[in-house]
């Protein structure tokens, strides 16, 4: 996921971070544009808990989630076990997005990831994250927002130290840049509030045929009828 970004690592306890985590991020904001039977990648898991939580709401049939963090991923699979079962959801180390297998996924999510990017390489993360999509699926992204000062300052004093990074920022402006380049459309935009931290949140659909494609599809079918 970036390789020059060091992974995620957490001071907290993971089972107090695990429980803490919905409290401080709007997950319900997200599953609901998650449809009932979707495959999931979930971009940058960290502990697993966006997953676990699919799969403990029944939404889902399988659940992919990678992220650069070996001990992460360790203790992602330890609790979808725990709560799942074995063989709904499956979790991966990996260094780069290019070892993901292209399956094809319904949904693509990313949660609180891009951030952690450094600048020059985040409109390439998110593209190459959203390739991983099929035509027709549904890109999920939220992130932390500078939008407020105030709420920014408490986003980025708990990135330091929690994850001891500092933020890297990205605007609506840049993400639909982002989002244009990937060839995704926007549904729906929102900025939600929990506690003194500031989300972003973007749901983005993937076109079965692109712009030029339907209009190619268009002009052909047309000129076939004359």
């Amino acid at each position: 996921m970036g390789k020059r970004t060091p992974a995620k690592v957490s001071v907290l306890p993971v089972r107090l971070y695990q429980r803490l985590r919905p409290i401080f991020c709007p997950f319900d904001k997200l599953l609901e544009h998650v449809p009932t039977g979707a495959s999931v990648l979930d971009v940058g898991c960290g502990n697993g808990v966006f997953l676990v939580m699919l799969a403990e709401s029944g939404r889902i049939r399988a659940g992919y989630g990678v992220d650069r963090s070996r001990d992460a991923i360790r203790n992602a699979q330890r609790t979808a076990n725990e709560k799942t079962g074995l063989g709904l959801l499956h979790f991966q180390t990996v260094d780069s997005l290019a070892e993901v297998p292209n399956l094809g996924f319904d949904v693509v999510s990313m949660v609180d990831v891009v951030h952690h990017i450094p600048k020059p390489e985040q409109l390439k993360f998110f593209v190459e994250a959203a390739n991983k999509l099929r035509p027709g699926g549904t890109l999920i992204y939220k992130d932390i927002s500078a939008k407020h000062k105030l709420w920014g300052l408490c986003n980025t004093l708990h990135d330091l130290a929690k994850a001891r990074q500092f933020v890297h920022y990205v605007s609506e402006e840049q993400l639909m840049s982002a989002a244009i380049e990937a060839g995704l459309e926007r549904i729906a935009s929102l900025y939600v509030r929990r506690l003194c931290y500031m989300h972003f949140i973007q749901i983005l659909h993937k076109p079965t045929l692109s712009a030029s494609a339907t209009h190619t599809a268009c002009k052909f079918s047309c000129s076939e009828a004359s």
